[in-house]
């Protein structure tokens, strides 16, 4: 005897209907189709994610960015500030060295006027 009723169920017998048929082969195509919409959900999750993370990256190089420039203009400043106060000291250095030596040059003149009203 043929089990009829294993083969009708199992889907493989000659007892199964066209709308049997078309039955499981829409429920063929549902799941096929949930798993197209997880899959493009998950590529979309992973986009917006790799899109977040570069954005991120952009923010951070940014600010980066503007704190080097920030301590590039705080050691220029600083190295400004220290040069001008070297050119002040040179200056009144050669100031002093200047009015010394007029000083020391008009006291031999002096001097040297009132040896020779001496002799």
């Amino acid at each position: 005897p043929v089990d009829t009723m294993w083969e009708a169920v199992a889907g493989t017998g000659g007892m199964t209907s066209a709308d049997m048929e078309r039955e499981r082969e829409r429920r063929s195509w549902e799941e096929d189709e949930g798993q197209r919409r997880t899959k493009e959900e998950e590529e979309a999750q992973q986009r917006r994610q790799h899109k977040e993370t570069i954005l991120e990256l952009a923010r951070e190089t940014r600010e980066s960015r503007e704190q080097a420039a920030e301590v590039k203009r705080h050691k220029e400043k600083a190295a400004k500030t220290k040069l001008d106060k070297l050119k002040e000291a040179f200056i009144k250095k050669q100031v002093k060295k200047l009015t010394s030596s007029k000083e020391g040059a008009q006291g031999k003149h002096a001097s040297g006027s009132q040896q020779s009203g001496k002799e």
